[in-house]
């Protein structure tokens, strides 16, 4: 929600169309395009790029790239990440946490607060994005200081997530290279099954995985490919133990107050469990 660069309606509809379906997609970097949109295909100003059928949609990132790029041109969607303010991710930032405080404070019959929360917090992720990639304040101070704010409060910790979408970008549909497409987390469970699917729908597995990371780099394992160096190896353990030492703090003035307990847990940790589905 912060930073968003939006390209006019009909590309956001083009773009969604081609993200969503493989076969949109095609159709429309083939000069056909979607039913209804293939008469206003004009007002894009865009000539239309060439598919092989054997690459069009499906697994294959290159194809979808390729789309996208059809789609909305990389110069102008540089062009459009280049206008940042301070002013207007400020905005943003304060519009969505007074949605939260919102839902927080509402009182209604059959509707729950901390399922209000965790709707809301669901998209702090998109916060932490945004900063990660500098997009949503003109100052890079500000963007880092919302970075570590929202990663903490999401358990992805600001620097770690950096490196992280560094190479899912770089190597964007590369199976030994692109850190998204990795194996040997918890997020990679098989989902073939309807009950696998729930598993992962409820956010345990995401859980299990960001904790996991977190206590491993606290103490000292670095092992991500993408961690390529000993600088970033030290920037992801000691921002690690600041988060977990901040963790910990909070976990403490808990213990010691029902008041901060109660706190913790409303505002904390149930909308963050149950902030996962969405």
């Amino acid at each position: 929600m912060l930073g968003c660069c939006l390209v006019n309606p009909l590309q956001a509809f083009y773009a969604l169309h081609a993200a969503m379906s493989p076969l949109g997609c095609h159709r429309f970097v083939n000069n056909r395009g979607p039913p209804r949109a293939r008469r206003h295909q004009h007002r894009l100003d865009m000539p239309a790029v060439t598919v092989p059928d054997d690459r069009a949609g499906g697994a294959d990132p290159i194809a979808s790239i390729e789309c996208l790029d059809a789609l909305v041109p990389r110069a102008e969607i540089a062009k459009l990440s280049r206008q940042r303010s301070d002013m207007q991710g400020a905005l943003q930032l304060l519009f969505h946490g007074s949605i939260f405080a919102i839902v927080a404070c509402c009182r209604l019959p059959l509707y729950s607060p901390v399922m209000g929360m965790a709707v809301v917090s669901a998209f702090f992720f998109h916060g932490l994005h945004e900063t990660v990639h500098q997009t949503a304040f003109r100052s890079r101070w500000i963007n880092v200081l919302v970075a570590h704010f929202l990663g903490f409060l999401c358990l992805r910790p600001a620097r770690h997530y950096w490196y992280y979408h560094l190479d899912h970008h770089r190597y964007t549909g590369n199976p030994q290279r692109d850190s998204e497409l990795q194996p040997g987390s918890f997020l990679d469970l098989a989902i073939d099954r309807p009950a696998q699917y729930l598993l992962y729908l409820s956010g345990i597995p995401f859980w299990l995985d960001a904790a996991s990371t977190l206590v491993s780099h606290a103490i000292g394992r670095c092992q991500e490919a993408y961690l390529r160096n000993q600088r970033a190896c030290d920037e992801v353990k000691g921002e690690a133990r600041a988060y977990l030492l901040a963790y910990g703090l909070l976990a403490l003035f808990g213990a010691r107050s029902p008041g901060m307990a109660w706190v913790l847990w409303h505002f904390g940790f149930a909308r963050l469990f149950l902030h996962s589905p969405f």
